[in-house]
């Protein structure tokens, strides 16, 4: 790394105006403090950036290279200064989270209006998939915060968070409410998740540990597409209690008395790095281990 990084603003101020007079002009020093400056970036890099002709100050081959360096860091450091400047004006903070389409639905609405009630200048942007695509997204700097569901997949290196609990169930139309043995009702039509979803696998789980081969007839691509199909008398489904609750009061399904049920899946808050946080991240987290025991 160069001693001193102020080398390379005036390095780009003679690259891009081609002149070193021009470049003093532009950054009030003197010619010769530019001259100077970019004798000494030669020397600690080795290499000569321009050739000196009556034209001015033509880039070497080195100095193209690295004259596109300078340009892009100096433009993204402009960028960050714009964007914390308009932050600061508009006093608006943001939040990127991402979150299962479960806890965008029927876990965070509730969440997320007490964090605004508290938190009136936070804009929140929302990224709803699977948590194997969330935890890329997590990893990838794409989001800065997620809730994710249990079982968590492999590539999940980040600080987690226990924030609750949800309970998978089965539910069918009202007339399939006699079934109570997953031998039955194996003999309907079932309709599940994607095997690529943590879903998915603790259902298989479940029901191997009954000696049974889970085998769906209709297969859809999240939970929330289940519920419905349900309702029409399609076949019998699994999903979180939190999302059938409404049907069940009104009638629309029934939940299934069976002898067990799959195993509970953690809800988690999960971030890169704990100790950096963002203002907003800390305010969700603290709403959230209260708000969803």
């Amino acid at each position: 790394m160069i001693s001193n990084l102020e080398y390379y603003r005036v390095f780009h101020a003679a690259a891009t105006l081609g002149s070193a007079t021009k470049a003093a002009e532009s950054l009030h020093i003197t010619q010769s403090g530019v001259s100077q400056t970019i004798l000494k970036l030669e020397e600690e890099l080795g290499v000569q950036l321009f050739v000196r002709s009556r034209r001015g100050l033509e880039r070497t081959k080195a100095g193209e290279i690295l004259y596109q360096h300078v340009h892009e860091a100096l433009s993204q450091l402009s960028e960050g200064e714009r964007i914390i400047t308009e932050a600061e004006r508009s006093g608006r903070i943001t939040l990127s989270l991402g979150a299962t389409e479960t806890s965008i639905v029927y876990l965070l609405p509730d969440i997320l209006k007490n964090l605004k009630e508290k938190n009136p200048d936070i804009r929140i942007t929302m990224t709803g998939t699977t948590v194997q695509s969330l935890c890329t997204l997590l990893e990838a700097g794409k989001v800065e915060a997620a809730v994710l569901f249990s079982p968590l997949p492999s590539n999940c290196p980040f600080d987690i968070f226990p924030v609750g609990e949800v309970q998978d169930i089965l539910i069918a139309a009202p007339d399939k409410s006699a079934i109570h043995t997953l031998s039955e009702l194996s003999q309907q039509t079932l309709i599940s998740v994607a095997e690529d979803t943590g879903l998915r696998t603790l259902i298989d789980q479940w029901f191997l540990s009954e000696g049974i081969l889970f085998d769906p007839d209709i297969i859809v691509g999240s939970t929330g597409q289940i519920l419905p199909l349900v309702s029409s008398g399609l076949g019998v489904g699994i999903v979180p209690e939190i999302m059938a609750r409404k049907s069940i009061a009104d009638g629309t399904v029934v939940r299934l008395d069976v002898s067990s049920l799959p195993e509970k899946r953690t809800a988690y808050f999960a971030v890169p790095d704990k100790n950096n946080m963002s203002y907003a991240c800390r305010a969700l987290f603290s709403i959230l281990t209260t708000a969803l025991q």
